[in-house]
């Protein structure tokens, strides 16, 4: 494709989002709601992210697509097969654009995501990263829902009435996602205004790059021109805004300009180059502040709170120090305001001229301020200042643009420059004067040019682009749970040898069963147990010589593996003849063909064996209460039901049955990657004196809502630790404690 001679990197500042309120107060981010966003998305879904690629756009935009997995669909035809999203901005070649604000993303995370249709059909976030939440647990094992606003954005409070930097907001998973499917389900059958593009028609000519993440990075940046006492002139969209009118918006987009050219000790100067024709945002072709979100590339707001308008800049690759710090040459401004406000109580030409001389601070290089006082302070006053500055505004211009002490002509609105065509270039800007004496015109101010944040994710990896993107391939493998084993090294014997079978499923069923099918290869590991426990490696082929790991199945069909264990004596240290020590394997599944083909539910790939070893030669005396290896435990939610509950029965004794103990003890749930309160534990555990072994109940809850399957051969799996304590029980002994795992399929998902 053709491609530009300079090379540009592209940084686009964040789209503010403002509410009107009777106070008239507003900010960067005036959140919607989880009703809110449900209402307003187009589709609603949990996800993982498979694959991330950019390209560049006909008019030198750059965008990014995130190709997704659906695991569970809240809202919205998108069926099962993996679907893309287009995002503004991203990395291509040595070209970078971003839109503080936007959601970031990474290859294999899991998502729950709220997307806006654009207006060809295909599908971004709505309301930028308002619409993002990464699924993970957390530190109590508890399912969480984690949106970060990430760098530059931030929010308003309408419980305090402030103003504040995010912070990444963490919400539970579970009633999250029960919730959100009772909204949707009373919404019903919503007619849709127009059909989803699921796969970017660009995409199949348009050259891309592969990248492991999205994110921000970000630079310095500033006008070169008022070095050599040029102006920058901005075209303005000949529509105006539809609630002002044209000359009202030009009027307050003439203000804006003023207030930054008007500062006596800068040397910038900023104009009005004429009108010119609404175009896209994400072009960079000329500086132009465009109204009404004419390509429809903003969310449309919602009760008067979501997103304003977006500004940013272009840059090349040159570079100058001011002041001490390295700034790159920017050659676009590009300001887009969103439609939708025509009904807010604050939309007039003061509060527009306000929020223009904020925006078109950004596109100067300018981030967010620190000071409450500041137009660039992440909010809109509307405090009639209208297009006025801040004393930390002034500075930072002054930090940016020093100029030599002469104030530059007045920049004052009048009769209206030539009308640039659309499609020819801006006029050549000349020189205003001579060039200024680059001195320090006060004081670094608080909001110079953001620097990238500190909690940024490790930095990407270097992109090799590709004529073309090839989709990894997607493939499922499930490993059955596997039940404990129980081994007895006999009396006079030095070492034990035991069996495992291991069964792999290829779940590749959907829309149709796989064939010939893909080949997956079973990975072994002693775990926690010592090593050398495992010999060789698993055999799908007891016919063949030689132990055959890897094995070819069709969709649908599964096949079990051997996996011989050597119990050794000396390696196991016996506590008790009749007492076990016990250890855990490791089993997992990686499929080798196709080649880097990933798994979109990993969850259900990876399987442990509790071993429990009794040594009958040790001459050990102690006994110790221990608590019995809990088999897996497999629920189906029938078509119709809500939830389910079951209760496991677990028993606490003196060898690996749980027989004979006269003591009390309590048991504790921990370390879950489970729902939450889906496995709970009546305590304390009574004692049965004498014969018999305590006893205790394990109650499981599992809700639909929590748990999503996409057929009966893929379960959703998740497991708990149960531990004992009590007297007589070592705490630091792995037989105390026991790892229960659940395998749920949910029929209404299918």
């Amino acid at each position: 494709m053709r491609r530009n001679p300079t090379v540009l990197i592209a940084l686009v500042a964040i789209g503010l989002t403002w509410i009107f309120l009777g106070s008239a107060q507003a900010s960067t981010f005036v959140m919607m709601d989880n009703d809110q966003l449900l209402e307003t998305s187009d589709v609603v879904v949990v996800g993982t992210v498979t694959a991330i690629e950019s390209g560049e756009g006909s008019a030198g935009g750059i965008q990014t697509y995130v190709h997704v997995q659906p695991s569970r669909v809240i809202k919205g035809d998108v069926g099962t097969e993996p679907f893309i999203i287009r995002e503004p901005g991203g990395t291509f070649g040595e070209r970078r654009e971003w839109i503080y604000g936007a959601p970031e993303f990474w290859v294999g995370e899991r998502d729950l995501l709220f997307l806006s249709r654009n207006a060809d059909g295909t599908l971004q976030t709505n309301g930028l990263s308002m619409g993002k939440f990464t699924l993970s647990v957390d530190s109590s094992g508890h399912s969480t829902a984690l949106r970060d606003f990430g760098y530059g954005a931030s929010v308003f409070d309408p419980s305090s009435g402030q103003i504040q930097d995010t912070q990444p907001e963490t919400q539970a998973f579970v009633p999250l996602l029960s919730r959100l499917r009772t909204l949707a389900q009373a919404q019903g059958g919503e007619a849709r205004r127009a059909a989803l593009v699921l796969h970017p028609q660009e995409l199949d000519t348009t050259p891309t790059e592969v990248h492991e993440s999205f994110t921000f990075l970000g630079t310095p940046s500033r006008w070169f021109e008022p070095d050599s006492g040029l102006a920058v002139p901005y075209y303005i969209d000949s529509t105006g805004d539809s609630k002002l009118g044209f000359d009202s918006s030009r009027a307050a987009i003439d203000a804006a300009l003023a207030a930054w050219t008007n500062v006596p000790t800068s040397s910038l100067i900023l104009s009005d180059g004429g009108t010119t024709s609404p175009g896209p945002f994400g072009q960079c072709n000329i500086n132009r502040i465009v109204f009404n979100d004419p390509n429809n590339e903003i969310t449309n707001p919602s009760g008067c709170s979501g997103v304003l308008a977006m500004g940013g800049y272009c840059t090349t690759g040159q570079t100058t120090v001011v002041n001490g710090t390295t700034f790159y040459r920017i050659v676009i401004g590009k300001v887009t305001f969103n439609d939708g406000w025509n009904n807010c109580s604050g939309w007039n030409q003061c509060n527009v001229a306000e929020v223009a001389t904020h925006e078109i601070g950004h596109t100067i290089g300018l981030g967010h301020s620190a000071d409450g006082a500041a137009t660039m302070r992440a909010s809109a006053h509307f405090d009639g200042r209208c297009a006025g500055l801040a004393t930390d505004d002034v500075n930072a211009v002054n930090f940016i643009y020093p100029g030599n002490g002469v104030p530059p002509p007045t920049n004052t609105p009048g009769s209206p420059p030539p009308t640039n065509t659309p499609g020819s270039p801006p006029p050549t800007n000349t020189p205003g004067g001579p060039p200024p004496t680059n001195t320090p015109g006060g004081p670094p101010p608080t909001n110079t040019p953001p620097p990238p944040p500190t909690n940024t994710p490790p930095p990407t990896s270097t992109f090799t682009p590709t004529p073309t993107f090839t989709r990894p391939p997607i493939h499922d493998s499930v490993i059955a749970p596997i039940k404990p084993l129980n081994v007895t090294i006999a009396n006079g014997r030095t070492s034990a040898t035991a069996k495992v079978s291991v069964k792999v499923t290829n779940a590749d069923i959907l829309p149709s069963a796989e064939t010939p099918g893909h080949t997956t290869k079973l990975v072994a590991s002693d775990g926690s147990c010592p090593a050398g426990t495992i010999v060789g490696l698993p055999d799908f082929d007891f016919i063949d010589p030689g132990d055959q790991d890897t094995v070819q199945l069709a969709g649908g069909k599964a096949r079990s593996a051997t996996v011989t264990l050597n119990i050794d004596s000396a390696a196991f240290a016996g506590l008790h003849q009749q007492t076990p020590m016990r250890c855990t394997l490791l089993f997992g599944t990686v499929i080798t063909q196709p080649v880097g083909s990933l798994d979109p539910t990993s969850g259900n790939s990876g399987a442990l064996l509790e071993l429990n070893v009794v040594d009958r030669n040790t001459s050990a005396t102690v006994t110790q209460p221990v608590l019995k290896s809990v088999a897996p435990v497999k629920i189906q939610i029938p078509r119709g039901r809500t939830s389910v509950t079951k209760k496991v029965t677990l028993r606490l004794g003196t060898d690996a049955n749980g027989k004979s103990l006269n003591q009390t003890g309590t048991l504790a749930v921990s370390d879950t990657s489970c729902p939450t309160n889906v496995v709970t534990a009546s305590s304390p555990i009574p004692g049965a004196a004498g014969s018999s072994a305590s006893k205790v109940t394990v109650v499981l809850t599992i809700n639909s809502s929590a748990f999503a399957t996409a057929h009966n051969k893929c379960p959703a799996r998740c497991n708990a630790t149960l531990a004992a304590s009590g007297a007589g029980v070592d705490p630091q002994n792995a037989n105390s404690v026991s790892r229960l795992v659940i395998d749920v399929i949910d029929k209404n998902d299918f």
